[in-house]
């Protein structure tokens, strides 16, 4: 079960002097890539999604909410002098075609959270805007390459999922390959290709990619080795070592080095290649205070189960085959649908009721079982004690105001694990399967705290924050003038005072407005058209406009999208929140 995951929409961050726009993309994946590509994706405090994507190039932070991302400049010279009307975007990236990698059989990753593409707003799906210009059909290599080479995804998209998506590369076999930077395009198709629904957006975009066809090249995926050396040096000790101590230690020890370096390491949602040194500094950090716990674990429980057995085959085969499944988490359980054990996720997310359902009954089937062992063994009303002590716990915790519970996987082994501690098949299989995934939990996200506040639970959420009261003033096939209201507002919710008005234009941020006065502040905006081109070759595209109060480095929720059509005419926001 996933810790979080964050996905955020595009700002337009302003230099000191507001001269110089720059549209910058915030981080939408995380996971298992390394490359060198620029930086099209945003990552929150205590934030997960997993992917095979990451960035590199510079970055500067933004706040929202309780949360923080990281974003990188695209620039934009504007020929406003202030806002991006009219701009001519060039890439200021590297002349050199950004390279990218992904990990053979690695999730593709939803958004977890509602992410606006114009008027539309999608959740628990992969970021996919775009593809192939045309449908076809791969009938031979040629047609694979020449469809390739037309398919064309919003920047904000997910790489991974859209190099499946293009046929680039093969979900199960991942691949490296080389970006094609395609710069503003006119709209984006939609489709379903290999088992990835694609969002169409039918408008223009100022940034986009695509495969550059024949780049593709099967680069080795190394953790497959390591596993091999990994689960040989566990399983040498479970079928040669009697020593319960021995056996434990030297299994927690190897499981744990493996998902930190190996398998699922911390820094493979980062932004560059992850650095050896750091790893082992992380690893070596989260494992001191690991290994306290895991000794309380072997003292009060795994020595219940281990000590003494001489099973030698089905102790490797039960209690080491369940660790190493709990220990691999990020390919095993992280497949069910419930990505936060949240109410809102719960609730929202197809599948995840259902399948907290089963594992509820599950657990509850599997406790009466191990409470009646304890009852034949006399330690039935010991364990009933504990067991009241962390209900009595949780309900506590329950109660501090301002905080929430957060169960992360790592806790769940913690507070279930107790009850395994004995010598049968069953039980190995229980406690083995739970010190793998306290491994997993430590060894990948460390000791996240079990209360958080609402706000790190949102992270790029909606907020419920008070949203502007915009109305159009005049509408034209040519230009529109927006009355964006009175400032400053005061939101009761975040007890903020917003000094200053934000507009998206096709998702990315054209205009901030402030006034000390207090009066109205207007806003007029002009058809945009591709660079280079007349406008009217360009006026059918409609735009799609939406509304957020932001004071300093703090934003608000913006409105839904509003709808500009080519002959003028405006289509009302509806009511609600955005992204």
């Amino acid at each position: 079960m996933q810790q979080g995951r964050v996905h955020t929409r595009l700002s337009l961050a302003y230099d000191e002097v507001q001269t110089v726009p720059r549209v910058c993309f915030a981080k939408p994946w995380q996971h298992a890539f390394s490359t060198s590509l620029p930086k099209l994706s945003s990552t929150a405090s205590g934030g997960r999604e997993q992917h095979s994507c990451s960035m590199s190039p510079s970055t500067q932070r933004v706040e929202r909410g309780n949360s923080s991302m990281d974003v990188y400049a695209l620039e934009g010279q504007s020929e406003s002098g202030g806002l991006l009307q009219h701009s001519r975007y060039d890439d200021v990236l590297d002349e050199e075609p950004p390279a990218f990698r992904r990990h053979d059989d690695t999730d593709l990753g939803n958004v977890l959270n509602p992410y606006a593409v114009g008027d539309q707003e999608i959740v628990y799906q992969p970021l996919v805007i775009g593809g192939p210009s045309e449908v076809a059909h791969f009938d031979n290599e040629f047609a694979r390459v020449e469809v390739v080479a037309n398919a064309f995804y919003r920047a904000d998209s997910f790489i991974c999922a859209s190099a499946v998506h293009a046929g680039f590369l093969q979900d199960l076999d991942g691949g490296c390959g080389v970006l094609k930077l395609t710069g503003e395009q006119p709209a984006f198709t939609s489709s379903i290709r290999f088992g990835i629904q694609s969002i169409g957006f039918d408008s223009y975009f100022p940034k986009s990619f695509g495969f550059e066809a024949g780049s593709k090249t099967a680069c080795k995926d190394l953790r497959w080795v390591g596993l091999i050396g990994s689960a040989a040096h566990t399983v040498v000790l479970g079928l040669f070592t009697t020593d319960a101590a021995v056996f434990f230690w030297g299994s927690f020890t190897g499981l744990f080095f493996h998902v930190a370096l190996i398998s699922d390491p911390p820094t493979l949602n980062a932004d560059s290649l992850p650095d050896i040194y750091a790893l082992i500094s992380i690893a070596v950090g989260r494992f001191l205070p690991a290994a306290f716990c895991a000794w309380v674990i072997y003292r009060y429980v795994a020595l219940h189960s281990l000590h003494g057995l001489t099973a030698q085959v089905e102790k490797t085969l039960f209690w080491l085959g369940a660790a190493w499944v709990g220990a691999l988490n990020n390919y095993t359980f992280d497949r069910l649908p419930i990505q936060r054990l949240t109410s809102h996720d719960i609730m929202a997310q197809p599948g995840a009721l259902t399948t907290l359902v089963v594992i509820v009954v599950v657990i509850v089937s599997i406790a009466i079982g191990q409470a009646w062992a304890f009852r034949m063994e006399g330690r039935l009303f010991t364990y009933v004690q504990l067991y009241g002590v962390f209900a009595m716990g949780i309900l506590f915790t329950l109660a501090i105001p301002g905080l929430e519970l957060r169960i992360h996987h790592y806790i769940l082994a913690l507070l279930l694990l107790p009850g395994t501690s004995f010598q049968n098949r069953l039980s190995l299989i229980y406690q083995g399967l739970l010190v793998g995934l306290f491994i997993n939990g430590v060894a990948r996200w460390g000791f996240d705290s079990v209360l958080q506040t609402p706000g790190e639970l949102i992270m790029d959420g909606q907020l419920g924050t008070v949203l502007p009261n915009v109305t159009v003033v005049a509408a034209r096939p040519e230009n529109i003038t927006f009355s964006l209201g009175a400032l400053p507002m005061y939101d009761t919710k975040t007890m903020l005072n917003y000094h200053g008005i934000s507009a998206l234009v096709n998702d990315v941020e054209r205009f901030r407005g402030s006034t000390i006065d207090g009066g109205n502040i207007t806003w007029t905006w002009v058809r945009h058209g591709l660079p280079d081109h007349d406008l009217e070759l360009h006026a059918d595209w409609p735009e799609y406009f939406r509304f957020g109060y932001v004071t300093g480095d703090q934003l608000g929720d913006y409105t839904k999208a509003g709808k500009w059509t080519h002959d003028g005419s405006w289509v009302d926001m509806k009511t609600g929140p955005s992204l």
